[in-house]
């Protein structure tokens, strides 16, 4: 009833390959669902790309020009030209072959449709790629297979195709003929018909897909062999920064930000969602730190899910981060900040460029990172939770300001912080875990604080940007306090410290140690 329509493939072609007029290979992605094909540029140029269960990696062949196409993909839109009447008598007469009058009439010979003159002796038959010649009598008697020629026409006028392009080959296409036009004899003795039904390999061929492209002047095109497409595909340049990042363009300087570090000393639920915000500012490099494995009681607070169950969290979280900016630089450390060498602090500490993150689930993991972020004199943040997240606290340190490291500030026993110690699994004190009726540390309440923190951290990266807007820096105290309820029923006492819910002080002052100033982290002059 109705016909089927074929779909159009996208290619996404990178700005990579138009700025280098590349040729040659080139590695892909085939989402056979939406049509899409995801060209991605040579390994060298620092992409990678995690795949999903409905995508397949293909290989796609960039070529100089149209004529290096295949034969099987240039007659894909190619009009078949009309075999010439000389062309077409030698390949009767068995003095040229199949493939040489395909040949000049530019169309494989696979495909040839007929088109000649009439004063050949007798009506010429195009069937799957072969010529077959009735006699005159052979014609009277059998009407139907004149009539399955579309048409006979005037020597040089194009007759419309009588085969499809993807016909099975012709098992005759050897003898070239069924019958001599001149004598009527059968030049094609114990010549077989074809199967009715393509082979199996046949079916399977057809079935991958293959793409080709080739350079027109400045322009690239390319051409499809996939079932249910069409051979047509739409080109479409792509660019990381200019499409990747173009909805901040206006707000944050992706230049800039692909030039930053990020340090990010546990990749947990504060980590995971610290560094996929931060690969969507536009930040270009990342160092993840942590030892824990992903496990399923994980999945309801992290970015990563039951797909990444088992992996080490700096190799799941890396993926996520490269399915954002496949660009990006991400080095993972299976170790505490503790334990990592000083040459990767060393190589990734650097002024102007680096934040380091501390995104622990304890205070002495965020006193340590800031004596390193003293030492190389780089900025420092930490964002931690308090009981059942019903609060998060969000602590910065900038160099070369009059500000006290975290230890001075909250590291003391009897410090203003009411941070949750070590608990890997859920942000809450309670031993008797049928005894808290409150969700502990939901999801939606670890992100909003956590999300105050990212902002914070965006302002610093881009601190001496003067055409950058600051959000929070400027409002922020050192040491913010964010909540999330002030209803004692789900944080205890301390919940009413808070005058509402939502709440993020702007006035918390902290102050130096016994020790300080000047820090005794700072290095020797």
């Amino acid at each position: 009833m109705f016909g089927q329509v074929e779909k159009t493939v996208r290619a996404l072609v990178p700005g990579w390959v138009f700025e280098n007029r590349h040729t040659g290979p080139l590695d892909a992605v085939w989402n056979e669902a939406t049509g899409v094909l995801n060209v991605l540029p040579p390994s060298e140029e620092g992409w990678s790309m995690a795949l999903a269960a409905d995508q397949a990696p293909v290989t796609v062949d960039v070529l100089s020009g149209e004529n290096e196409l295949p034969q099987e993909m240039r007659a894909a839109d190619q009009p078949a030209e009309p075999v010439r009447k000389q062309a077409l008598l030698d390949l009767i007469r068995g003095t040229e072959t199949a493939g040489d009058a395909a040949g000049e009439a530019g169309v494989p010979a696979d495909d040839v449709n007929v088109a000649v003159d009439d004063a050949l002796p007798a009506p010429a038959v195009a069937s799957c790629g072969t010529i077959h010649v009735l006699s005159q009598a052979e014609a009277a008697d059998d009407p139907e297979a004149v009539d399955s020629v579309a048409e006979i026409v005037d020597e040089g006028v194009e007759a419309p195709a009588a085969v499809a392009a993807d016909a099975p080959v012709d098992a005759l296409a050897e003898t070239q003929a069924a019958t001599s036009v001149e004598t009527g004899e059968d030049i094609s003795a114990g010549a077989e018909e074809p199967d009715a039904e393509p082979s199996d390999a046949l079916d399977n061929a057809s079935a991958a897909p293959v793409f080709a492209f080739w350079w027109d002047g400045a322009d690239l095109k390319a051409r499809a062999q996939v079932p249910g497409f069409s051979p047509d595909v739409q080109v479409e340049r792509f660019d990381l920064h200019r499409d990747i990042f173009s909805r901040n363009t206006g707000i944050l300087e992706t230049d800039l930000m692909a030039e930053k570090r990020a340090v990010i000393l546990g990749c947990g639920s504060v980590g995971s969602l610290v560094a996929l915000e931060l690969a969507r500012a536009g930040v270009g490099n990342f160092l993840l730190v942590d030892t824990d494995v992903f496990e399923y009681h994980n999945i309801c607070r992290h970015q990563c899910g039951v797909s990444d169950v088992g992996r080490y969290k700096v190799e799941a979280v890396r993926d996520r981060i490269l399915n954002v900016n496949p660009a990006a630089c991400v080095e993972c450390a299976r170790t505490t900040a503790e334990e990592l060498p000083k040459d990767r602090f060393d190589a990734w500490c650097v002024p102007g460029q680096t934040l380091i993150v501390g995104c622990a689930d304890n205070r002495g993991a965020d006193v340590y990172a800031n004596r390193i972020a003293v030492i190389y004199g780089v900025p420092f943040i930490s964002v931690g939770f308090w009981e059942r997240a019903f609060a998060g606290e969000v602590f910065y340190w900038l160099p070369g300001r009059d500000l006290p490291c975290y230890e001075c500030a909250l590291g003391s026993d009897d410090g203003l912080s009411q941070r949750v110690e070590a608990n890997h699994h859920i942000y809450t004190n309670q031993t008797d875990l049928e005894a808290v009726n409150f969700e502990p540390g939901i999801s939606i309440d670890i992100n909003f604080v956590t999300t105050i923190g990212v902002k914070l951290a965006l302002d610093i990266l881009n601190e001496g940007n003067p055409r950058f807007t600051q959000r929070l820096l400027p409002s922020l105290t050192q040491y913010t306090l964010v909540c999330n309820t002030n209803d004692p029923a789900v944080g205890g006492p301390m919940a009413e410290i808070f005058s509402y819910p939502l709440q993020v002080t702007t006035s918390i002052k902290v102050g130096y140690g016994a020790e300080c100033p000047p820090c005794r982290y700072a290095p020797e002059a």
